[in-house]
């Protein structure tokens, strides 16, 4: 696309597809997959958050006890830093010693 297309209102000489980009999937068209695991005994973690981890190879709360907070953060990009994580592993680390 050109710099002179970018600036033209859609639909004059460009199609409504470069304009906009490829359309994004509605949130209800989302398919998550909720591996089964201990990850939702986190205070707050509903699907969202555990499908997030899961991605981030996260899928007990022995892995998260394992996890570096800062690395995380940004493999978690915005929502790593709307969450605490230094809680959410102290929190792991606790509910692991008491299982033992």
């Amino acid at each position: 696309m050109t710099e002179q297309q970018l600036t033209e209102p859609p639909g004059e000489t460009t199609p409504l597809g470069e304009w906009y980009g490829p359309p994004v999937p509605r949130v209800s068209d989302v398919k998550t997959q909720h591996v089964p695991g201990d990850l939702d005994r986190l205070p707050g973690a509903g699907p969202g958050l555990i499908w997030m981890l899961n991605e981030c190879g996260i899928e007990t709360l022995s892995d998260l006890t394992q996890a570096d907070a800062t690395a995380l953060t940004a493999q978690l990009g915005v929502v790593g830093q709307i969450l605490d994580l230094d809680r959410l592993i102290t929190f792991a680390k606790r509910q692991m010693s008491l299982s033992v």
